[in-house]
């Protein structure tokens, strides 16, 4: 049987005076050595040595620009629109590919060319790239809208036909802009999950998902989480609204224990994850 051709991917990475990490995230994309990547930095006017590190690697990048923008989730929409890929992804800049993730990536959608989204495995790591911990993908839309995530973003490829049906990135987020996307995306279509190593989400004092509730990024987070949960309750909106961190609390507490609902049904065998060789 002859295999399928590979799709094209379209890899945007948002950053903004990263260059402590820029440098490993570029090189984790382009040593893939994918023969349909179309690859995409979108600075937001960096003041450190992120430019000079972008025209190191400028002959193996599709498309780069810095310039002032209204945010992260501005910044992947800008490569988003320019995409050209059958397959779309986002990188942050101080995050990583694990080696032939791309490849097993083409690979599954080239198989399934019904598939609209697939998650992987994630590796969480240190600041040094140390890896503290594995995590396994699995989905529940109540878990998601509700719960801390149970996708992440690094892992996450999504097929270019679902921007033309459920849009791009909400703007008005900075916080948990990939949750509210993937629960637009949910309503629609479950994802393939896929029991290998994809991608490095680098936990590191900086960043926005560790930064804790005293830092500036909290209060966003906090508002986020009551507008996702909120979504598609009139009653649930009303008590976030009125007692949000009291809620949200019970909340998490339920999809904590759906997850390990889940864990245990994936470990009996009850449901299954696709299995595919690196």
């Amino acid at each position: 049987m002859k295999m399928k051709a590979l799709p094209r991917i379209t890899v945007v990475t948002p950053s903004y005076n990263q260059a402590r990490f820029l440098a490993t995230t570029i090189e984790s994309v382009v040593h893939q050595e994918y023969p349909g990547l179309e690859f995409m930095i979108v600075d937001g006017g960096s003041t450190d040595d992120s430019l000079s590190i972008i025209h190191t690697y400028e002959n193996k990048i599709a498309y780069w620009t810095s310039e002032p923008d209204r945010g992260q989730s501005s910044a992947i929409n800008k490569g988003f629109v320019r995409a050209t890929g059958d397959i779309v992804a986002w990188l942050n800049s101080d995050d990583c590919y694990c080696k032939n993730a791309l490849t097993v990536v083409g690979n599954y959608f080239a198989l399934h060319p019904g598939c609209m989204w697939l998650a992987g495995n994630i590796l969480f790591t240190d600041v040094d790239g140390n890896i503290i911990q594995r995590k396994k993908p699995y989905f529940s839309r109540s878990i998601l809208r509700h719960g801390s995530s149970s996708l992440y973003q690094p892992n996450v490829f999504v097929n270019r036909k679902v921007l033309k049906e459920v849009g791009f990135l909400n703007e008005e987020f900075h916080a948990i802009m990939d949750r509210e996307w993937f629960c637009r995306i949910a309503e629609r279509y479950e994802p393939a999950l896929v029991d290998v190593d994809l991608a490095l989400f680098r936990w590191h004092p900086a960043s926005k998902s560790s930064s804790g509730n005293k830092s500036k990024h909290w209060h966003h987070y906090l508002n986020e989480r009551v507008q996702v949960s909120g979504a598609k309750s009139q009653v649930l909106k009303y008590g976030l609204d009125r007692a949000p961190r009291a809620i949200l609390a019970v909340l998490e507490s339920v999809a904590r224990a759906e997850k390990f609902v889940q864990r245990a049904l994936y470990l009996f065998g009850v449901k299954r994850r696709e299995q595919i060789l690196k």
